[in-house]
């Protein structure tokens, strides 16, 4: 489990700096989580932190996270949340525990592909692995 949140940790971590650094004005959507942990009345109940992931350029922290709205008891999500931070900027990404299968998935499939590809194409320049869920559009 611990490969796949510093999998997802790292891809956040990347698609976070590189947005904030195109400078671009389009914002993604909130996930469901995201959107919840907006609204006014809602709090974290519980939280622990599951990891860190720390270079000379950025850094992120994975917390596993219950949140609960105060106005709407007992309405609760449940999930992880990442912190994520370079020079320049600081993000927070949520994903509900809905996602995470999807998520893990697709890691999955990134891991593999790259197993496959570095038995296939080594020693022939660089390669860049993903999946279709990672995608977004500009």
């Amino acid at each position: 489990m611990r490969p796949i949140i510093s999998f997802v940790a790292v891809g956040c971590l990347l698609l976070g700096v590189d947005q904030v650094s195109a400078g671009t004005a389009a914002r993604l959507q909130p996930t469901p989580m995201e959107a919840f942990a907006q609204l006014p009345a809602t709090h974290v109940a519980w939280s622990k932190e599951v990891t860190r992931l720390d270079s000379s350029e950025a850094h992120a922290v994975v917390t596993v996270i219950i949140l609960e709205d105060a106005a709407q008891p007992p309405d609760r999500m449940r999930g992880i949340r990442i912190d994520l931070g370079n020079q320049q900027a600081q993000d927070q990404v949520y994903l509900g525990e809905e996602t995470l299968q999807a998520y893990k998935a697709a890691l999955d499939e990134i891991s593999h592909f790259r197993e496959v590809a570095e038995r296939q194409f080594s020693g022939h320049g660089t390669h860049y692995y993903g999946a279709r869920i990672f995608w977004y559009g500009d």
